[in-house]
C-alpha cells in the first residue's frame, strides 16, 4: 500500500511533532511510500524527520515570511521505503510560493512518483493561487514525463489540489464551481488527458468539511486496486489519510498484466 496525507505541518510550533504518527502509520500498514503535503518545513534538521526503514524526500516552500500556522507553510514530501528509495532520483524539486511539486524516478523499478500541493487562493493576503500558478508546475511535470516517455514508466501523481467543488473521477465542475475552479479543473484535465492519467478517488471526502481535495492519478489502472480513508488523530490534521492498495512490487505488476 501507499498513502497520501495532508499532515498540516510535520513539525509545527504549537503542537508536538507529527513524525511519530507518520512513522507508526508507515510501519503498521507496511507502506511502500507516503506522499505528504503541507509539510511546513524550513531550516529543519534531518534527525527531526527520520523514520526507520524510510528515506524522506521533500520540496519546501520558497517564502521569506513565516506563517503564523507553523514554521513556514506549504511544502511536499515523500517517505519512501529504503529498498525503493535507494534507486530513486529526484527529477523535480519545485516551488513558486503557492504550489510545490516533487518528482521521484526509479529507473530500476521504472516508477515515477509526483507529489503536489496547491494552496487555496489567497489573493487578499498577497498569495494568488490560480490556474496560472498551477500551470507552471504542471509544465515542469510535463517536461519530465515527456523525457521519460521512451521508458514508459508507471506514473503515480498525487497530492492536495484544493479544488473543493468538482465531480470525480472525471473532474467535472459542479453548480457550485467558481470560474477559478473551472479553470483549475480544465488545466488538470488538459494535463492528465495528454498523459493518459486516470483519477482513482471517486467523490470521497478527504477533508473534515467535505470535498475531494486529495487526489491520486495513474497511467495504469492496475496500479490501484482499492483505497480507503482513515481518520487521523484530530490534533494531527483536518484531512483524512488516503490509503491506497497497490500490487506494485508485490510480485511485479508487469507480470500481473
Amino acid at each position: 500500500t501507499f498513502s497520501v496525507f495532508n499532515v498540516h505541518g510535520l513539525i509545527p510550533i504549537t503542537v508536538p511533532s507529527k513524525v511519530p504518527y507518520v512513522s507508526d502509520h508507515l510501519l503498521e500498514h507496511n507502506q511502500l511510500f507516503m506522499a505528504i503535503t503541507e509539510t511546513w518545513l524550513h531550516n529543519h534538521k534531518d534527525g527531526e524527520l527520520h523514520v526507520d526503514g524510510f528515506k524522506f524526500f521533500h520540496a519546501d516552500r520558497k517564502r521569506t515570511k513565516k506563517s503564523a500556522r507553523g514554521r513556514f507553510s506549504g511544502g511536499v514530501g515523500c517517505y519512501v521505503r529504503s529498498d525503493l528509495a535507494c534507486t530513486m532520483e529526484v527529477m523535480i524539486n519545485f516551488s513558486n510560493g503557492v504550489v510545490e511539486l516533487l518528482g521521484l524516478y526509479s529507473k530500476v523499478r521504472n516508477l515515477f512518483i509526483a507529489v503536489i500541493y496547491r494552496q487555496p487562493d489567497d489573493s487578499v493576503g498577497g498569495h494568488q493561487s490560480t490556474d496560472k500558478e498551477l500551470q507552471v508546475a504542471l509544465d515542469k511535470l510535463e517536461h519530465v514525463i515527456s523525457d521519460l516517455a521512451d521508458s514508459a514508466p508507471n506514473v503515480i501523481f498525487c497530492g492536495d489540489f484544493n479544488i473543493r467543488n468538482a465531480l470525480w473521477p472525471g473532474g467535472s465542475p459542479t453548480t457550485k464551481s467558481s470560474l477559478s475552479e473551472k479553470k483549475l479543473l480544465q488545466s488538470v484535465s488538459n494535463f492528465t488527458n495528454k498523459h493518459f492519467l486516470s483519477q482513482h478517488i471517486i467523490n470521497t471526502p478527504t477533508h473534515v468539511d467535505g470535498g475531494t481535495l486529495d487526489l491520486v492519478f495513474s497511467n495504469n489502472q492496475s496500479l490501484v486496486h482499492s483505497y480507503k480513508t482513515l481518520i487521523p488523530l484530530r490534533s494531527t490534521s483536518d484531512h483524512y489519510v488516503l490509503e491506497v492498495k497497490t500490487p506494485l512490487f508485490n510480485n511485479d505488476i508487469n507480470q500481473e498484466e
